[in-house]
């Protein structure tokens, strides 16, 4: 096997990964870590940016359980800060859903779709989960709870 240039990219790691493989196909960790120094790499090297670049994409992947948790766990936090400005009279409960739901149908008419429905067979609970829930999407598109956005 001739000497080949050591690769400088994952890319071209896993190019010549492949291109090797190609070649022959070996069966044991033995036989490659053979075939790897006889092409001209260290097979340690190369397992380690292998497991470098995998726990680098895992660790950052949007995919990864622990990313999902710990951003559920700080849109719960956020949610729950918008509880206390839910706690109002049933009929303020009632016009700042409302009013809400205008200003989400501005930004997100589907969105704002989902949550109409009928309030009067709803407990004051339900509504200010509600209003609480709304707020917290207006927050997550920048906005202030309870302010209303400007038509566009």
């Amino acid at each position: 096997m001739d000497k080949r240039k050591a690769p400088t990219t994952n890319k071209e790691l896993l190019d010549a990964l492949s291109e090797l493989f190609q070649e022959t196909e070996p069966e044991t960790p033995e036989e490659v870590n053979v075939l790897l120094r006889e092409a001209g790499y260290d097979p340690e090297q190369i397992a380690a940016k292998i497991k470098a670049a995998a726990e680098r994409g895992l660790s950052e992947s949007p995919l990864n359980w622990r990313n999902k948790t710990q951003e559920l766990e700080a849109d719960k936090k956020r949610l729950s800060n918008f509880a206390d400005v839910a706690k109002r009279t049933r009929h303020e409960l009632m016009d700042a859903i409302n009013a809400a739901l205008s200003n989400l149908a501005v930004k997100n008419p589907e969105l704002a779709a989902v949550h109409h429905r009928n309030f009067e067979s709803a407990t004051d609970e339900d509504l200010e989960s509600l209003l609480a829930d709304l707020y917290f999407l207006d927050a997550a598109q920048g906005h202030p709870p309870g302010q209303s956005t400007p038509k566009e």
